[in-house]
């Protein structure tokens, strides 16, 4: 079915399903602002009124607390590297004759390079 002038073919069903998508994403765009403002406006009024005791809690943070999420970042990375790495496919392929007609270029090139490189002019 043609929508328009979308071009190919396109289903209906796709179209909903991302413009969902984008009002979702768009919904949460503000909400994330306001959220971390009044988070600002807490952490501001906090340290106020308790000074020595939101320092505190903010050395124990940058101390303890940044590491720590560094680490589980890390860790969520290698997890999903290693799902990643396990539906992987290799593919091997035996080099033509061009490509190895251009490597013996490069490999010449290089030793010309270096060549030039030692001598000196």
């Amino acid at each position: 079915m043609m929508l328009g002038n979308m071009g190919p073919q396109v289903d209906k069903k796709y179209i909903i399903a991302r413009n969902k998508h984008y009002e979702e994403v768009n919904t949460m765009e503000g909400k994330k602002y306001v959220i971390a403002a009044g988070t600002a406006i807490v952490a501001t009024a906090l340290a106020y009124k308790f000074p020595a005791e939101f320092f505190i809690a903010f050395a124990a943070g940058w101390i303890f607390g940044i590491p720590a999420l560094f680490l589980g970042y890390l860790a969520y990375g290698l997890l999903v590297y290693r799902k990643d790495v396990k539906n992987r496919i290799v593919v091997h392929t035996k080099p033509s004759a061009a490509m190895q007609a251009v490597l013996r270029r490069e490999l010449d090139l290089q030793k010309e390079k270096e060549y030039l490189k030692t001598k000196n002019f």
